[in-house]
């Protein structure tokens, strides 16, 4: 199966595997270039960048360029580009900064005709759809928000339910810990999945 990193502005660090391939979004993609991933392709308007980044990245690899002015932020004109050629997204430096940009792909994630994961360094977001799910116990916590009314199982976690009804005001889904290898979901409507993890900081009193 096809996947793909969509390597955004807000990126960190990124661990490379050759095995999937990459897209660099505006900076994303001089991240990418200075840190040597080869890339399937650069998009965006590079409004971030310097005109001898932009050379040099062009040396580099094909460069689709956008309009500065346009309906759709660059992110999101990555994700449907890449919808075409990929069956796996993994979207990356979308988290942290502006909240405006963020909520933009969060709401094409909820609208649910693209599937894509939104990742950091904490955090796993992503979309289940009506069925039975197995989700990996790969995270400290797992937080579910439903996206309309729906009925709710929960297996193989420390709380569990059993045809609970649920809604997009139910707020007692969060913070759960899968307790066996993998989780099982079952629902007949839509929500979000969100697998999280914490990060510890030395405190000094």
């Amino acid at each position: 199966m096809s996947r793909v990193c969509i390597v955004a502005n807000l990126v960190t660090q990124i661990n490379y595997n050759k095995g999937i391939s990459y897209i660099g979004v505006d900076y994303g993609s001089i991240y990418c270039m200075h840190n040597q991933i080869p890339l399937h392709c650069a998009i965006g308007d590079f409004d971030s960048i310097d005109p001898t980044q932009l050379q040099e990245l062009k040396l580099y690899t094909n460069v689709i360029q956008l309009p500065c002015e346009k309906d759709e932020v660059d992110t999101e004109c990555a994700i449907r580009y890449a919808s075409k050629r990929f069956e796996e997204i993994d979207v990356y430096g979308v988290t942290g900064g502006r909240l405006d940009h963020f909520m933009i792909i969060y709401q094409l994630l909820k609208k649910g005709d693209i599937d894509f994961r939104i990742i950091d360094d904490q955090n796993i977001i992503y979309l289940l759809k009506p069925g039975v799910h197995k989700i990996k116990n790969s995270s400290k916590y797992i937080s579910l928000y439903p996206l309309e009314k729906l009925i709710l199982s929960i297996e193989g976690c420390k709380y569990n339910l059993d045809t609970v009804d649920v809604d997009e005001y139910s707020v007692h889904l969060s913070s759960n810990e899968i307790e066996e290898d993998e989780a099982i979901i079952k629902i007949d409507g839509r929500l979000i999945v969100m697998q999280t993890n914490e990060i510890k900081k030395d405190v000094n009193y």
